[in-house]
């Protein structure tokens, strides 16, 4: 049923018990259970402190371990500390012919990641190798998130043709596994795509499958990425309203937090640049500075904050602002090779 605060109250009770603290490898497994429940919640801090604990009390149980290792990169990403989590997996590597045993998962995260940061053909080659070893035969609980991230990839490398296929695929899959608590994420990476396309009617299909994945099941990420995708379809329409509307529920810390995994910052330039085009100007350079404030955010994160810093002094008259907005934006492109 999705009951996730439930769930949690039940595994603290738990692992409250001095029974179970005897029990290394038993405390290991609620440990990471709690780092999952945690994470699902958006509460980044706790679900670090759960996933730490149980790599300590983990013995030899990979599962455990592997939980672990995922939700810790998953709760650094959460708290901006982007770099810290790809660096707890870099020891892995996409070039293997054969896995090791859950080393498709944490590739996956790890491409996923790597997608959620601007490094498109990073992902690209990590999820690229899990679908390889997925076909070959390696078990792969996350394949529906492995498809997704590659779609997200290869819409950031402009194979648009690919992410639409991939996208589809992740939806799918999503939907025939019982991944329910993935399936608005699924369907949000697809309306990236039509509706970059303008194809509208496959968007907002999308959109509304998305608000029912989101109301099917409780989970606050599902709320989160169903949010950012009504938003992306009202952003490509010029719907300004409708996509601070769309993205009102993300005024929830936790929910936007979760966004950090999939959509970092994307949803806050149009958020800023919906405002400036309702008016409410020093709202928007509000959400630019947090933006720009950020540590992890992508390079190319920079040339859109120029271009609507540009334009929020244009609204206010203010043209020398505007120039140096412009200029700087330039020669950040040309230096970066965009």
């Amino acid at each position: 049923a999705g009951q996730l605060g439930e769930a949690v109250a039940q595994l603290e009770d738990l692992v409250a018990d001095r029974e179970l603290r005897r029990g290394s490898a038993l405390s290991g497994r609620v440990a990471a259970a709690l780092a999952f429940l945690c994470s699902m919640q958006g509460r980044g801090p706790e679900a670090a402190d759960w996933a730490n604990q149980a790599l300590v009390t983990t013995g030899n149980d990979p599962t455990t371990s592997l939980t672990a290792r995922q939700v810790l990169a998953t709760a650094l990403a959460m708290a901006d500390r982007t770099a810290e989590a790809l660096a707890l997996l870099a020891p892995l590597s996409a070039g293997r012919i054969s896995p090791g045993p859950y080393e498709p998962e944490l590739v996956t995260t790890r491409g996923a990641l790597k997608a959620s940061t601007g490094d498109y053909a990073g992902a690209s080659r990590d999820l690229a190798a899990v679908v390889r070893w997925a076909r070959a035969g390696a078990p792969l609980r996350s394949l529906p998130d492995a498809y997704a991230a590659l779609a997200q990839a290869e819409y950031g490398l402009g194979e648009w043709d690919n992410a639409a296929t991939h996208a589809e695929l992740a939806v799918s899959l999503a939907g025939d596994l019982g991944h329910f608590w993935f399936l608005a994420q699924a369907h949000k990476t697809a309306v990236d795509i039509y509706a970059a396309r303008g194809e509208w009617e496959f968007a907002t299909e999308h959109v509304v499958a998305a608000r029912q994945a989101a109301r099917h099941i409780d989970v606050p990420g599902q709320v989160a990425a169903a949010s950012v995708a009504e938003a992306t379809l009202a952003w490509a329409q010029g719907n300004w309203q409708a996509v601070l509307d769309a993205l009102a529920p993300l005024r929830q810390p936790n929910l936007a937090a979760l966004t950090r995994n999939f959509d970092p910052f994307t949803w806050q330039l149009r958020q800023a640049e919906a405002l400036v085009a309702t008016g409410r100007l020093d709202e928007a350079a509000q959400v630019l500075d947090e933006v720009e404030a950020a540590p992890a955010r992508p390079p190319a994160t920079a040339l859109a904050i120029y271009r609507l810093r540009a334009g929020l002094a244009l609204v206010r008259a203010e043209p020398a602002p505007a120039r140096a907005a412009f200029d700087a934006g330039i020669a950040a492109g040309a230096h970066s090779g965009a």
